[in-house]
């Protein structure tokens, strides 16, 4: 039962991982020009902006934005 119980978990983790992944491809879609990447397991995601161009942006970087799955843009 143990192996059972052990398995039902690595399946979960897998969907939470493969959900992640899926909606991390979908914002980096949207934002093209920016650096996606997952920020937490409930499938929030950081999107670092490039530099748009400034003196304080050139040295510090872009805008950064945390987003979660049910903030996302459509991007259709």
């Amino acid at each position: 039962m143990k192996d059972v119980d052990r398995q039902t978990e690595e399946l979960k983790e897998q969907w939470r991982d493969d959900e992640n992944e899926a909606i991390r491809e979908k914002v980096s879609n949207i934002f093209s020009d920016a650096k996606v990447t997952t920020h937490n397991e409930q499938g929030a995601v950081l999107i670092e902006h490039p530099p748009e161009g400034s003196k304080a942006q050139e040295l510090l970087g872009g805008s950064m934005e945390i987003k979660s799955p049910w903030s996302l843009p459509d991007g259709n």
